[in-house]
């Protein structure tokens, strides 16, 4: 039988030292008790039953720890991907929200260009309206001359004198009840049409109070 000292230091090489120092001192007490020998080599057995049990609840504990380990670092990862997708969902968000804002104010431009196209279409109504009435007008300027033409023509005939001199007072009767036309004082001229001067019979202005500016 070999010392409890001896036995200790051996059975600490696998058990905590409190551990070994209670096994070597009932190892020792069962064999001072006279134990047999088929009951020591059993009690052998179980105490290297136990160390191998602790040795693989040692090397279950370093797994465990291992494998504790990855989690963390695994969970460690997933908070970044966690993180990395917020941030990416709030940049999405943001843009989003810049596509509806522009998208409001494209709807306020087309909105603008429909209000500038109705009033485009007004003004285009109002020009065709104007050019009625300039044809019109010119119409009744045509009439009005042809009438003038025939006036004249038949003062000519009858009275057979200075024609200009009486169309003086005759042309502007008539421009004004055909027309509205009002005519100021009518004479006889000369004026430079390009580098000939030509004497013009009956000379004058009109103005049209339907068309003062012309």
């Amino acid at each position: 039988m070999i010392k409890q000292t001896e036995m200790t230091r051996e059975l600490s090489t696998v058990f905590k030292y409190h551990q070994a120092t209670l096994l070597a001192k009932v190892i020792s007490n069962a064999y001072s008790e006279l134990v047999k020998t088929s009951d020591f080599n059993e009690l052998k057995e179980i105490v290297r039953d136990i160390a191998f049990e602790q040795k693989r609840l040692a090397d279950s504990q370093k797994e465990l720890v291992g494998s504790h380990k990855e989690l963390t670092e695994a969970q460690t990862r997933t908070e970044l991907k966690v993180e990395k997708l917020t941030e990416a969902q709030t940049r999405t968000e943001l843009k989003v929200e810049e596509l509806t804002e522009a998208q409001t104010r494209t709807e306020l431009k087309v909105e603008e260009l429909a209000k500038a196209q109705t009033r485009t279409e007004l003004k285009v109504e109002e020009l065709a309206e104007g050019q009625k009435l300039l044809v019109k007008a010119q119409t009744q300027t045509e009439k009005a001359v042809k009438q003038l033409a025939k006036h004249i023509g038949g003062l000519s005939d009858t009275i057979g004198g200075d024609v200009e001199d009486i169309s003086y007072s005759v042309i502007p009767h008539v421009l004004e009840q055909e027309l509205g036309w009002q005519i100021e004082r009518l004479e006889r001229v000369w004026r430079a049409w390009g580098e000939q001067a030509e004497e013009i019979d009956v000379f004058g202005q009109a103005v049209d109070p339907a068309r003062p500016d012309e």
